[in-house]
C-alpha cells in the first residue's frame, strides 16, 4: 500500500500466485472495503468483513532479559533477576493479567536452540522453567526457528536446509549475530526440525509462553509453487500447530496481517533503545530501527488492532535512572503502552525499583486492566 499525500493517491498492489492456474479455475485477488466512521466504528467493521476473531489471551505484566542483559545472560544472572520480579509482581495488584518472566536471545547460537551454552547453562534451561513456575510467574522463551546464523552447528552439519534464491545462492536474514540465515520451511527436515524445537521447548522445558521472532524469514522470496503470502501463512500454522493451544505465542518480525487472530500477542513496532531516537546515521539511512521515538509512534498508530486482531505487544518500557531518556519520555513511554497494548514488561532490574517506580508501575497495570477488562 503506497500513499501519495500530495495527488491524494492510494496505490494497492496485490501479489498474484506464482503456480499457473488452472483452465477455468477462478481465484479471489483481494477485496476491498471502504468505509466511514469513527475509529473504532471502522475497525470492527472491517475486522467483521475479514472474519477474524482474536484469540483469547489475558494481559501479559513482567520482565523480559533483553534490554536489560542483551545476549549477557547465564542461570545465575537470571535467577537474581527472578527474586526481583517475583517481589515486585506479587506486590502489585495484576488481577485479570499473566505474570510473566520471559528470557530472550543469548541462551544458545542461532538454530542451535536445543544446545544451551553449556558454561552459563550447565543443567540447560528446564530448570529456569521450573524456578519461574514456583514463583508463580509464566515461563517464557525467546526462539527464533525459521533462522540459523553462520556459527551454528546447524548451519555446518545442514547446508542443505538453507533457503536458497533464483541464483542458488542462500538468502541472508541481516547482519545479526554471526550473519543470519533463512531456513527454507517448505523442507521437510526443517519442518520436522521446526516442530522438535517447539515441542521440546514447550512439553519437556515448561516454557508456557514462547516469542518467536524473526518469523519473516519464511516469505523471503516466493517458491514451491506459493508467494510470499502464502508462504508466511503456512509458517504461522506449522509454528501454531507445533506450539498447540495451551501455550500462548508472541510474534515479532512478521507482516503483521498474516498474524491476525492466530497469535495471543504480537510486537507491531521497532525496537525500543536506551535513548530516544538512536544516532544520527541511522536516523538518516532507516526508518524501521531501534528507536524509542519510532516505538511510541507505532504503538499508538497500531493501537486499534489491540483487542482486534491480538494483543498489542508495544516493547519494553524504562523505569531506571541509567538509560539516556528524560523521566518525561519513560513516563510517556510507560503509559503508551499501558493505554495502546496488552504486553506491559520492563527489562529493569525490577528489586532496586523505589517506592515511586513501583507506583508508577501499579497505575499503569490498573490502565491496562481497566482497558482490558
Amino acid at each position: 500500500i503506497r500513499t501519495d499525500a500530495t495527488a491524494g493517491r492510494v496505490t494497492l498492489e496485490k501479489e498474484c500466485p506464482v503456480r499457473a492456474l488452472a483452465s477455468g479455475e477462478e481465484i479471489e485477488l483481494c477485496r476491498f472495503a471502504r468505509m466511514e466512521g469513527s475509529v473504532d466504528e471502522v475497525y470492527d467493521r472491517w475486522f467483521a468483513l475479514m472474519g477474524v476473531v482474536p484469540r483469547s489471551a489475558r494481559p501479559l505484566v513482567g520482565f523480559s532479559s533483553w534490554y536489560r542483559h542483551y545476549g549477557a545472560i547465564d542461570a545465575a544472572t537470571l535467577e537474581a533477576d527472578l527474586a526481583g520480579v517475583a517481589d515486585v509482581l506479587d506486590r502489585t495488584d495484576c488481577t485479570g493479567c499473566l505474570r510473566v518472566f520471559q528470557i530472550d536471545d543469548g541462551y544458545a547460537k542461532a538454530g542451535d536452540w536445543l544446545a544451551p551454552d553449556a558454561e552459563r547453562f550447565p543443567q540447560g534451561l528446564a530448570p529456569l522453567a521450573r524456578a519461574i513456575e514456583a514463583a508463580g510467574l509464566v515461563p517464557g522463551l525467546w526462539v527464533s526457528p525459521f533462522v540459523c546464523e553462520r556459527d551454528s552447528r546447524l548451519f555446518s552439519e545442514h547446508v542443505d536446509w538453507l533457503l536458497r534464491d533464483g541464483a542458488g545462492t542462500p538468502v541472508t536474514t541481516g547482519c545479526h549475530w554471526s550473519g543470519g540465515f533463512a531456513l527454507d520451511t517448505r523442507n521437510p527436515e526443517v519442518r520436522a526440525y521446526v516442530s522438535d524445537v517447539i515441542h521440546t521447548m514447550t512439553r519437556e522445558w515448561g516454557f508456557r509462553l514462547l516469542k518467536v521472532d524473526f518469523l519473516y524469514a519464511a516469505c523471503l522470496c516466493p517458491h514451491d509453487g506459493l508467494n510470499r503470502g502464502a508462504l508466511m501463512a503456512d509458517g504461522i500454522d506449522l509454528v501454531r500447530r507445533a506450539a498447540g493451544d495451551d501455550v500462548a505465542l508472541d510474534c515479532c518480525g512478521v507482516p503483521l496481517a498474516s498474524v491476525f487472530g492466530k497469535t495471543e500477542y504480537c510486537r507491531i513496532g521497532c525496537d525500543v533503545g536506551l535513548d530516544w531516537d538512536d544516532r544520527l546515521p541511522m536516523r538518516l539511512l532507516h526508518r524501521e530501527r531501534v528507536s524509542t521515538r519510532r516505538s511510541l509512534a507505532d504503538t499508538r498508530e497500531r493501537a486499534p488492532l489491540d483487542g482486534r486482531a491480538f494483543g498489542c505487544d508495544p516493547d519494553v518500557f524504562f523505569l531506571r535512572d541509567e538509560v539516556r531518556l528524560t523521566q518525561a519520555q519513560r513516563t510517556m513511554l510507560l503509559e503508551s503502552d499501558a493505554r495502546g497494548g496488552s504486553v506491559l514488561l520492563s527489562s529493569d532490574d525490577m528489586g532496586t525499583w523505589d517506592d515511586a517506580a513501583c507506583a508508577a508501575f501499579q497505575a499503569a497495570v490498573e490502565v491496562l486492566r481497566r482497558r482490558r477488562s
